[in-house]
């Protein structure tokens, strides 16, 4: 969404929550110019602490077997055959 300005001093506190609302950008022209660019705050992820999912994924004994032939063979051929 484009505004004058003018428009932006006028409607400041609505334009603040339409992007906190919608986290759309809103950029402010002068003479039909872009001259700024409100955004959201994105927040940063937490921090990932190693273990913290222990005990929530399970690995089925089957995904230790062996891969059958026709995988294991496109190992081996490497990629040429591959659908592109």
């Amino acid at each position: 969404m484009t505004v004058t300005i003018q428009e932006a001093q006028r409607n400041l506190s609505e334009l603040l929550a339409r992007i906190a609302s919608g986290g759309k950008e809103i950029i402010m022209a002068e003479d039909g110019t872009p001259v700024a660019r409100q955004v959201p705050i994105i927040e940063k992820a937490a921090r990932r602490v190693p273990g913290s999912a222990a005990g929530k994924l399970v690995i089925p004994p089957e995904f230790y077997e062996p891969l059958p032939e026709k995988i294991l063979e496109s190992f081996v051929r490497g990629y040429a055959d591959c659908p592109r």
